[in-house]
C-alpha cells in the first residue's frame, strides 16, 4: 500500500482516492470525505486501501 500525506490547500482537487484528517482541535484525528479548514490529505492509489485506512483512522 503506498500513499501520501499533504497539507491540504483550499480549492485544490485531488483526482485518485483521498480522504481527509482533521489536524487541530478537539477532533483532530477525524476523517472526513469532504475537506476540513486545517486537515491533511491522504492520497492512495486504489479505493480499497483508501476505504481501509479510512476505517482505521475512524476507528483509533
Amino acid at each position: 500500500m503506498n500513499f501520501i500525506v499533504k497539507t491540504h490547500k483550499k480549492d485544490l482537487v485531488y483526482n485518485k482516492p483521498h480522504l481527509f484528517i482533521l489536524n487541530k482541535g478537539m477532533n483532530s484525528g477525524k476523517p472526513q470525505k469532504e475537506p476540513f479548514t486545517n486537515s491533511f490529505v491522504i492520497i492512495f492509489q486504489n479505493d480499497e486501501d483508501c476505504e481501509n485506512i479510512y476505517f482505521v483512522a475512524y476507528s483509533l
